[in-house]
């Protein structure tokens, strides 16, 4: 009986990784998005081909505004898998992302676009990451 109990939970536990592992793979998930705030979490991004335009970015803010950290008025997203955009509240939004939120996605080179969503007037994010994760939110004029 013990044994049988064992064997059941064993064979739903792997079936339950098989399921996890299977949508892993589908929503291109393996990675967290990563949050910007200051140059230290530069270092958590591994994608080259990005890493300078967001590098620009932030170096361009943190010198404009002459802070260490940009989490005073927002943050920069880099955004690695669709399942990204339902974490919404960690974006400090009350409600999930539409098309009409982002205020512009602009097409940034090599298959990457950058989007910014104005959240007040004091706070704008921007989210960044391949062109076709945002294939939602893009409307073609």
């Amino acid at each position: 009986m013990l044994l049988n109990s064992i064997g059941i939970f064993v064979w739903m536990w792997l079936r339950d990784r098989s399921i996890y592992r299977q949508d892993t793979i589908e929503n291109n998930e393996g990675e967290e998005m990563i949050k910007i705030l200051r140059t230290e979490d530069l270092n958590k991004i591994t994608d080259k081909i990005v890493f300078n335009y967001i590098s620009d970015l932030l170096q361009y803010l943190l010198k404009t505004y002459e802070v260490d950290s940009i989490e005073r008025f927002g943050a920069i997203f880099y955004i690695e898998a669709k399942i990204d955009f339902a974490k919404y509240k960690e974006f400090c939004l009350s409600a999930p992302l539409l098309e009409s939120r982002f205020e512009w996605i602009e097409d940034i080179g090599n298959g990457y676009v950058n989007g910014c969503v104005v959240i007040d007037n004091d706070t704008a994010i921007n989210l960044i990451g391949k062109k076709y994760l945002f294939e939602k939110y893009i409307t073609e004029d």
